[in-house]
C-alpha cells in the first residue's frame, strides 16, 4: 500500500466532540500518523458515514448521509475538490 504524503491519514470525525462545529456540517480531519495530532479540518457534507480511497489512493471519497452527497478529497493537496449529489442517505461506497 502506498504511504500517503508525510505519513498523514485522513479520517472522518463528523460526530467527534468539536468537529461538527460548522453549522451542522461534517469535517474530515487530517491527522499526523506519528502523533495523532489534528493538522487541519476539511469541510465535507453532513454526517460522514463511510470512506473509500480510489485505487491509486489519490482521492478519498466520503459518503455524507444527511446532506445526500459524496465529497471527493484530493489526498495530495488535502482539498475537497467536488461534491456529488446522490440519492437519499448514502451509506456505503466502493470505488473501482
Amino acid at each position: 500500500m502506498t504511504r500517503i504524503s508525510c505519513a498523514v491519514c485522513v479520517a472522518a470525525l463528523a460526530m467527534a466532540a468539536g468537529a461538527a462545529a460548522s453549522a451542522g456540517q461534517g469535517d474530515a480531519a487530517v491527522i499526523a500518523a506519528e502523533t495523532f495530532a489534528v493538522r487541519k479540518y476539511l469541510l465535507v457534507g453532513q454526517r460522514v458515514w463511510q470512506l473509500a480511497f480510489s485505487p491509486d489512493e489519490s482521492k478519498l471519497f466520503t459518503t455524507n448521509g444527511v446532506s445526500n452527497d459524496v465529497s471527493v478529497i484530493d489526498v495530495k493537496r488535502l482539498k475537497v475538490v467536488k461534491s456529488i449529489t446522490v440519492g437519499r442517505f448514502p451509506w456505503g461506497i466502493v470505488v473501482k
